[in-house]
């Protein structure tokens, strides 16, 4: 039987693992309802619900090439691609707090 602070450990594992996982559903979110991420706020952020319709959606952009739309007035997954990557680097330093308070 695994002890309490072995559990508390698994538990505090799994945190930035499930920020990170929100923060990239919310990002896609964002690049493919309003075409951009720009600038949102915390508690904008903590709303977010994921749902099993924008789930299946970003399952469905993952067998998409590079070059290819979800919709045909959607961003191509190359720009979507870009625009998180441009996002992170610009945020870095938010990856690695938010998730831990």
């Amino acid at each position: 039987m695994e002890s309490l602070e072995e559990i508390k450990q698994k538990y505090y594992d799994l945190i930035p693992r499930s920020f990170s996982t929100k923060l990239e559903l919310f990002l896609f979110s964002k690049c493919h309802y309003e075409r951009k991420i720009g600038n949102f706020t915390l508690s904008e952020f903590k709303r977010f619900a994921i749902t099993d319709d924008l789930i299946n959606i970003y399952l469905k952009a993952w067998t998409l090439d590079y070059e290819e739309r979800l919709s045909e007035e959607g961003l191509t997954m190359q720009e979507i691609d870009d625009m998180i990557k441009v996002w992170s680097k610009d945020n870095s330093s938010l990856h690695f707090n938010a998730g831990l308070n």
